[in-house]
């Protein structure tokens, strides 16, 4: 039987009918020569089976490596991973000092918005606390200028505080401004002076609406002698006194102080 392959010696045996069937290979072995028939045909396998060895090899391989990445990147959401990465990818492209730059100056509006509000809830509590101020010195003016009067506190304080209010004079302090109806200033004398808080009361002691409200105003008759007596029990009602400084003690006798029944001491 004639073998696929031989070497130089077994050629040099064969009959040289045998030979003609056989064809000189480069590495000095001779090759059977075979027609094709119905898919046979004899080829050198040999790099087949390298090929083949090969391939199992990469097939073992990359088995081993699917097994180390299913463990290793289990439970990992595709689409998490792939926004990760289009993260890592823009977060690369940054410039340190411009990154820097917009987190100081994000950082910096987030600072002047809080310090912002922390001003505006400043302001509110001084501008309440200011109106308490501004409303205790005025009423605590008005007790004080009509007790002197001998009117009725309680009855008069809520009328005067009509037409007086707080102004800013030009040394930067706040004063009691006597005003008309419509808000103006009012004149005192023919100077031209501002009027007075008693100078107001000395002119509603005047008005037949008023008078009966104040200790010997229009006393003549039974009914008038009653009404001043009424005032007189009034005026002498004893009346609380607050220290300036006392911004708790201004703040829970708001009403108190408005209706004549507490006064603010400024020089505490």
């Amino acid at each position: 039987m004639l073998k696929a392959k031989v070497s130089g010696e077994e050629f040099n045996k064969l009959t040289e009918l045998e030979k003609a069937n056989y064809i000189q290979m480069q590495d000095g072995f001779y090759m059977l020569q075979v027609e094709q028939s119905d898919g046979f045909a004899l080829e050198n396998i040999t790099g087949l089976k390298k090929t083949v060895e090969t391939l199992r090899a990469m097939e073992k391989t990359l088995k081993e490596e699917l097994k180390h990445l299913k463990e290793t990147y289990e439970g990992i959401d595709p689409e998490a991973a792939k926004n990760a990465l289009n993260k890592y990818d823009e977060i690369k492209s940054w410039n340190a000092d411009e990154k820097t730059k917009e987190v100081i100056a994000n950082n910096k509006r987030e600072l002047v918005k809080q310090h912002e509000i922390e001003i505006g809830k400043a302001k509110t509590e001084l501008d309440d606390t200011r109106n308490q101020l501004h409303e205790a010195i005025v009423t605590t003016k008005i007790v004080e200028a009509l007790q002197t009067a001998q009117g009725n506190v309680e009855l008069l304080t809520p009328h005067v505080k009509r037409f007086v209010r707080m102004t800013k004079g030009a040394d930067g302090k706040f004063y009691p401004e006597v005003i008309n109806d419509n808000g103006e200033p009012r004149i005192g004398d023919s100077k031209g002076s501002p009027m007075t808080i008693p100078q107001l009361i000395e002119e509603m002691k005047s008005n037949r609406v008023y008078a009966p409200a104040f200790v010997g105003a229009n006393s003549s008759g039974s009914g008038n002698a009653a009404s001043g007596s009424s005032a007189s029990k009034s005026t002498s009602t004893v009346v609380k006194v607050i220290a300036a400084s006392d911004s708790q003690g201004l703040s829970s006798s708001i009403e108190d102080i408005a209706a004549g029944k507490a006064v603010v001491d400024m020089r505490k």
